[in-house]
């Protein structure tokens, strides 16, 4: 009997696909793979708010711990000496909160105001998870700036960083007036119990501060706007160590009333040798909210899965080859999958058929030349000019400035020097149409001197600001002037 395909999003998993097989790792395989495939397509929806600890966010392999929370305090400490990173991490990290308290924030203060965090000391799966553009509010319960630094590498400025403070409840405002479509609106960053900053100790380190924060949560002068958010959404839990009483506090602020199972996901860590981490699982189980025991494999593939095709984009393959001009090709790169595949989603909305590639394709000359089938047969080509856009160009802009700087990386680039340039090959600058989102801005000069002389003559579309409502209408007059 043919094994089916179960990888496709929102597929529920039926074990009698392989009923004949009685392998029992190929069955876990299929069930990990369809969990993942069913969770990102949720994400890449919206349907996620991410919440993220400190346990899991360091690379392991350099900084020698996975508790980012023990490497802060430790490179607070090393910054105090004058030292350089430590090779050793400490472990027991709450008891030196209360030992030091009097020099630990402080130290907290500098090292994130000195920024002496690197990339190499994350781990690459959560950073991958976090660039992937597909959590609009995240929420962490950690003190150190990682997370923070990994999404303001995506998003710069406009990444909204909000926290809680005794002093100042700040919250959330999600009906922020855009013309455009909300869902490319840059993410907000939550620090449930508080961010170091230069000039505010008002953070929770140990557990006696954490429980005072946790009163402001439980309370009535919690942030509204982001638990209503919060209790309308899904939860993603990664990286989360408190201790079992201390979770059940945070779980239940965001899911009050016992309203406590929505579908969500938590990822733990060491069921096997901690007795805490068991009767949280088991806590949380009775809840139904979905436990995932290897969550280095998990968050691993499930980046890569929201980065990565999840579905056969249908406005694609109902294409015909040879009826020219009646498609929209869709250029992006990599790392904005998730933004192209919402703006394919509006355009699909429309009825406007849609070329998205969805880097199924084995690479070489065959990608290539389903790339250049696919711009030459088009009707409109339609570049995605974002941050990463931004921050690609800033490279190539800073390496034309001064020649001693290396060259900027061709792989960031792929998209612009491939397909931008076959479009301008191909004569569609008439048919071009850029659409700008959140963190780019087409008055700057990395714009002007890094964007083809093509793509220049046309009016960009910022999807920020104008009513998708305009987008679709040009669309559709160039797609008809095409077929004239």
């Amino acid at each position: 009997m043919a094994e089916k395909s179960i990888t496709q999003p929102g597929s529920v998993f039926d074990p009698s696909q392989f009923i004949d097989t009685y392998d029992p790792a190929k069955l876990d395989e299929a069930r990990l793979e369809a969990d993942i495939a069913g969770t990102a397509e949720s994400a890449v929806s919206g349907d996620y708010v991410l919440v993220i600890g400190s346990r899991g966010l360091m690379n392991a392999g350099i900084c020698g711990t996975d508790d980012a929370d023990a490497v802060m305090l430790s490179l607070t400490q090393a910054l105090a000496r004058n030292d350089n990173y430590p090779a050793e991490c400490f472990s027991d990290f709450n008891s030196l909160c209360f030992g030091l308290q009097d020099k630990a924030k402080p130290f907290f203060n500098d090292v994130f105001s000195r920024n002496r965090l690197t990339t190499d000391m994350f781990n690459p799966a959560v950073v991958s998870l976090l660039e992937s553009k597909a959590f609009r509010v995240v929420l962490t319960t950690s003190p150190s700036p990682i997370v923070e630094q990994i999404m303001r590498g995506v998003w710069g400025d406009s990444l909204k960083v909000l926290s809680l403070s005794s002093r100042e409840m700040s919250d959330i405002n999600l009906s922020d007036k855009v013309d455009g479509d909300k869902s490319l609106m840059p993410p907000t960053l939550y620090y449930i119990f508080g961010r170091p900053d230069a000039a505010n100790n008002d953070f929770a380190l140990n557990d006696n501060e954490k429980i005072e924060k946790m009163k402001v949560w439980l309370g009535s002068g919690a942030p509204e706007n982001i638990l209503k958010y919060v209790r309308s959404k899904k939860l993603f839990a990664y990286g989360c160590k408190f201790d079992d009483w201390f979770f059940r506090f945070l779980w239940h602020a965001f899911r009050p009333n016992g309203d406590i199972s929505k579908g969500d996901v938590a990822l733990s860590f060491d069921i096997e040798n901690s007795e805490e981490d068991r009767r949280l699982r088991d806590y949380l189980q009775r809840y139904k909210v979905h436990i995932v025991d290897d969550p280095e494999q998990y968050i691993s593939r499930l980046a890569d899965k929201i980065s990565s095709s999840m579905t056969k984009f249908t406005g694609r393959f109902n294409i015909d080859p040879d009826d020219l001009h009646r498609h929209v090709f869709i250029s992006y790169t990599h790392r904005d999958y998730v933004n192209a595949m919402r703006i394919y989603n509006r355009l699909v909305e429309e009825k406007i058929p849609v070329w998205l590639d969805n880097y199924s394709l084995e690479g070489g000359d065959k990608f290539d030349k389903e790339i250049n089938k696919g711009i030459e047969s088009c009707g409109v080509f339609l570049p995605i000019l974002s941050a990463s856009v931004r921050a690609d160009s800033e490279k190539i802009l800073a390496s034309l400035k001064d020649p001693a700087l290396p060259p900027a990386a061709e792989a960031d680039a792929y998209y612009r020097k491939v397909e931008w340039a076959k479009a301008c090959e191909a004569n569609l600058d008439w048919a071009i149409l850029p659409v700008s989102t959140f963190g780019y801005d087409c008055t700057q000069e990395y714009h002007y001197r890094v964007v083809p002389e093509e793509m220049k003559k046309v009016t960009v579309f910022d999807w920020t600001k104008q009513p998708v409502s305009e987008l679709v209408e040009r669309i559709r007059k160039a797609l008809k002037s095409r077929q004239s």
